[in-house]
């Protein structure tokens, strides 16, 4: 099992870009956690691009679903791009295409993702 690895970058429209690889698993959850609070201190707008995401677990989904809240709350958003098929069907099953921007109209590049995040 890979753990997660990430690159952090933001935008000259202070949108948090983080690219996601490997894992988010039970083991790393906290770390993944701590990554989004930090982020979310900065900005409310993130882009998370799970291109390079092998594996989430139902505690990552919840540190994701949580942090959407909180981005919402401060008139913020969170949209996710680049979910592999595999992992899509995943998403559908336990409801998150419901939750975030994704799903069959899953937001494919990252145009489209910062479209979504900036409401253009």
């Amino acid at each position: 099992m890979e753990d997660a690895g990430y690159s952090i970058e933001f935008d000259e429209n202070e949108i948090a870009i983080i690219t996601i690889r490997g894992e988010l698993n039970t083991y790393n959850t906290e770390d993944f956690k701590a990554k989004l609070h930090e982020i979310l201190k900065k900005t409310h707008k993130i882009i998370c691009d799970f291109s390079y995401l092998e594996f989430i677990c139902s505690a990552s989904v919840g540190v994701l679903i949580n942090s959407l809240k909180e981005a919402r709350q401060h008139g913020g958003n969170i949209v996710v791009f680049g979910i592999q098929e595999r992992l899509k069907k995943l998403f559908e099953a336990i409801g998150f295409t419901k939750v975030f921007n994704i799903g069959y109209s899953l937001v494919d590049t990252f145009e489209e993702a910062k479209v979504q995040i900036l409401g253009e």
